[in-house]
């Protein structure tokens, strides 16, 4: 099922909204849409994946408003509030469907997030009795033929946007290998030991005029560096643009840096943290260390002390020399991949650090249970060494802590969390993470190797 594509898909109450939820099946059915409704496979109360899957594929979303269709959203694992919430959080057009002018006022306990979602929204009104035809014709050509139509309009222009690339691709590609092609001024301009001298940035100038970008980018560099003409800050920048502009991927970190640190143009940590990014996306190591210390720092981004760092020690391992330094810096930080508890709940270790005074295990717990509620991380969890057979208890260990201290998940939310320990035997050279007799939580065999 998670492969069928839907046009629409319908919501309802089983208790007084099966009947009409089939006849209007069936007549959009004919109508040759796509429909999906799940007429006897869940019980109430139930909730499956495959529920999610047909909401992700459908544009549209149609929730039946019978009488009571909204008395049981009030608990948080009702179908009928989950499937609604799972629609207003992933974009989806929200039809809701009045038969019978049936459904008047909402319940006094419905959830904040149903009334403002749905108030966001224009209602319909569907006549089961004799001008029931007329009133599904007017919800075709009234809400959903219009959506469906610019849906298809958009994959058109999509495809004619692929079809221009292409076309495009052979041109830029010769324009670039033309552009990248030394001159001979350029290649004069190497053969001085100092690229600030007044000889080499003469041929320098001539060659960045010519259109190597590698040429505007040593330009835009001798122009920074060269001491008694740091007033030419403006001619940095607009050499290091010229040579991005150009395709130069070597010279992003360096405009990121201009913007960063207003070099020739004023500050804007906003467009600095884009062109980290972007050289980041191209495997640009520099821009990546710079990206890494502005999510480690928090600077022009919102500060991610793991996140940083691991992306200070990608760029380390991808040859910066920047940032091996500051990596060497950091101490032991050990960086692990995804692992799976169970099927429905997911937990990332996404870093170890390792210095004198403790040692710090950085989580990433998300509760993907599909059955509401909120998950509860058991404190009596242990951290067990392989070798030596000993367990340190979350709770029960001197100095071991979670932060935050909380360690509830509610359903859908991904949370961080460190947990804080005292500092491992050099002996150990392995831990795993296990669960305690009582916990809600299932560890299934994470290790840590040192």
């Amino acid at each position: 099922m998670p492969n069928t594509r839907y046009d629409i898909f319908i919501s309802y109450r089983r208790t007084d909204g099966k009947d009409i939820a089939r006849a209007l099946k069936e007549s959009l059915s004919a109508r040759g849409y796509r429909v999906f409704l799940d007429y006897d496979a869940l019980q109430d109360g139930v909730f499956d994946r495959r529920i999610l899957d047909a909401i992700d594929s459908a544009p549209i979303y149609i929730l039946l408003l019978t009488a009571h269709c909204l008395d049981r959203c009030v608990n948080e694992n009702d179908w009928v509030r989950l499937e609604l919430e799972h629609a207003l959080t992933h974009g989806k057009q929200i039809v809701p469907l009045v038969p019978d002018k049936q459904f008047t006022t909402f319940p006094a306990e419905t959830p904040d997030f149903i009334r403002k979602g749905l108030g966001q929204h224009q209602y319909s009104a569907l006549d089961t009795g004799q001008l029931y035809l007329a009133s599904v014709e007017q919800l075709d050509t009234q809400r959903i033929r219009p959506v469906l139509r610019r849906r298809k309009g958009i994959r058109l222009l999509a495809s004619a946007l692929v079809i221009l690339a292409i076309l495009c691709v052979g041109t830029i590609a010769y324009l670039h290998h033309r552009n990248s092609l030394p001159t001979k001024n350029y290649e004069q301009a190497l053969c001085y030991a100092d690229l600030t001298s007044d000889s080499a940035m003469h041929y320098l100038s001539l060659a960045a005029e010519e259109g190597p970008p590698v040429a505007q980018r040593l330009l835009a560099d001798a122009y920074l560096y060269r001491t008694e003409i740091s007033s030419h800050q403006d001619k940095a920048f607009y050499w290091y643009q010229r040579a991005y502009m150009s395709g130069d991927s070597l010279s992003i970190s360096s405009l990121g840096r201009c913007y960063q640190y207003g070099i020739g143009i004023p500050i804007d940590l906003a467009e600095a943290i884009s062109l980290y990014r972007e050289g980041a996306a191209m495997e640009e190591p520099t821009a990546l260390f710079y990206l890494g210390l502005c999510t480690r720092d928090g600077v022009g981004i919102e500060a991610d002390e793991v996140a940083g760092w691991e992306k200070i020690a990608d760029a380390s391992f991808m040859g910066c020399k920047e940032a091996e330094i500051e990596y060497s810096k950091s101490g032991h930080w050990i960086f692990a991949p995804t692992c799976d508890s169970t099927t429905t709940r997911t937990t990332t270790l996404r870093a170890i650090c390792m210095n004198d005074s403790s040692t710090a295990v950085h989580l990433r717990w998300t509760n993907r249970q599909y059955v509401g509620g909120w998950m509860n991380i058991d404190k009596h969890a242990y951290i067990k060494e392989t070798y030596s057979g000993r367990k340190y208890s979350i709770s029960g260990v001197k100095g071991c802590r979670f932060a935050p201290d909380t360690t509830s998940v509610p359903w859908g939310i991904s949370r961080d969390f460190t947990l804080i320990f005292p500092p491992l035997p050099d002996s150990v050279t392995r831990i795993d993470l296990c669960e305690s007799d009582s916990s809600l939580w299932k560890w299934f065999g994470i290790k840590i190797d040192f």
